[in-house]
């Protein structure tokens, strides 16, 4: 697998609790969005998933699909998804 690509990378947010990283990365695939890696974190004290993920794509068209969909309803909630930032920038 290639290295990720920092810039093909989103934030997506809220992610229910009861989701995997592959229903993440499913949600954009079903969508026609070619999809490299999709992680959900952890947090470190209860080890529960975060209420947010990233997803990383292997072309810059499947990214600019992907932000496009910022504001659809994925099982009732209504993603904000946007282009995630290095964490030194955070």
């Amino acid at each position: 697998m290639p290295a990720m690509n920092q810039e093909l990378r989103i934030f997506v947010a809220p992610v229910r609790a009861d989701m995997d990283r592959i229903a993440l990365q499913e949600f954009f695939e079903q969508r026609g969005c070619k999809v490299q890696n999709a992680f959900i974190p952890h947090d470190r004290v209860s080890e529960r998933p975060r209420s947010f993920g990233y997803v990383t794509f292997e072309d810059a068209e499947s990214f600019e699909k992907a932000l496009s969909l910022n504001g659809q309803e994925w099982y009732g909630r209504t993603l904000d998804i946007k282009r995630a930032e290095p964490r030194s920038r955070r």
